[in-house]
């Protein structure tokens, strides 16, 4: 009988166990340690190898970006690299490039680089546009044609900010920046899917998109004059949390590499985890991640954490189990010693 307690004392202990191994600790994901794997990867050869390839493409914004790399890993280069890179970044190459870059910016909405970037966010700011992309698909939207709900209601909110900015000296144009940023992303593909419908999600509740569905898309004119009416909808409660983290992606890094950095989240958790490798590597992020890709976020290891709750637990427990086998152990000897 009194092996048939001890057993079932020692199963409830057991499952206890393991229910506070599964539910009740804290597991800590570790943090890649990004400096020992740049050091691991990119290394002399790497790292030139990636400049020849960007020099043959004429992507001049990588091999800067790679170059800069090199400068903070004490990496030097041979002389005849070292030139060719000169020769990209001289003031005739580099004129005749930005001049084509930042035209196909403006007009198109399209972003290669920081410059094309410049382009689409002075089309943005000068309501070219977002002006375009709204009347585009909020007229297909009221005609119940194909459209691109998420370019439309990113639109009416970059519209929104820069009829605020008017009025409060240019205190919304970080965040007017921010929806520029999320569009050409969008545009460009560098949103990925799972974010793309966690940021439509939260552009849904900042605004009331089917008001559109009345606004007279017949001219520009009459566009603007229902646009009025429509803003009134818009709240930025669920929104602005979003933007403000966009804003300091920016600016630790540029209007451009945000985009592409964008790649790499999945949800606002991984935008957390890229903004805080861009507070230590400002510039540099994107080359940290164009070398390790989403290794420089995804944790790879975790551990138990043992806090002084889960130590009173197990203690508990232990005095617990010490206390009903003394019992036991007593009430045999008592027995003993009567009979």
């Amino acid at each position: 009988m009194k092996r048939k307690y001890a057993l079932s004392f020692l199963f409830i202990i057991i499952i206890y166990l393991l229910y506070v191994l599964v539910f009740k600790h804290e597991r800590i994901q570790l943090e890649p340690n990004i400096d020992v794997l740049l050091k691991e990867k990119a290394n002399k050869v790497y790292l030139e190898n990636k400049i020849i390839l960007a020099l043959k493409e004429e992507n001049i914004d990588d091999v800067n970006m790679y170059q800069e790399l090199a400068v903070k890993l004490n990496i030097d280069f041979d002389n005849t690299l070292l030139l060719a890179i000169n020769e990209e970044n001289s003031l005739l190459n580099t004129s005749i490039r930005n001049m084509k870059e930042f035209s196909k910016g403006f007009i198109k909405g399209d972003v290669e680089s920081f410059v094309s970037f410049t382009g689409s966010v002075s089309s943005d700011f000068l309501l070219v546009g977002d002006i375009r992309d709204l009347y585009i698909e909020g007229k297909a939207y009221k005609n119940d044609e194909e459209y691109d709900e998420f370019i439309l209601s990113i639109s009416a909110l970059g519209l929104f900010f820069s009829f605020t900015d008017i009025f409060s000296a240019g205190a919304s144009i970080p965040l007017k920046v921010s929806t520029s940023v999320l569009k050409i992303a969008k545009k460009t593909g560098s949103l990925t899917k799972p974010f793309t419908k966690e940021i439509s999600k939260i552009l849904k509740k900042s605004m009331n998109i089917k008001l559109l569905k009345k606004a007279d898309f017949s001219s520009l004119t009459t566009m603007k004059t229902s646009y009025k009416s429509f803003s009134k909808s818009i709240n930025l409660n669920s929104s602005k949390a979003l933007l403000n983290q966009l804003t300091t992606l920016k600016k630790n890094t540029s209007y451009a590499d945000s985009i592409f950095l964008l790649k790499y989240v999945n949800k606002t958790k991984d935008l957390s985890s890229v903004i805080k490798v861009s507070n230590k590597y400002k510039n540099n992020t994107k080359a940290v991640f164009k070398v390790l890709g989403k290794g420089a976020i995804k944790s790879t290891k975790s551990i138990i954490k043992i806090t002084t709750i889960f130590i009173l637990e197990l203690i508990s427990l232990l005095f617990s189990a010490i206390s009903f086998f003394s019992l036991l152990f007593f009430k045999s000897l008592f027995k003993k010693l009567i009979f």
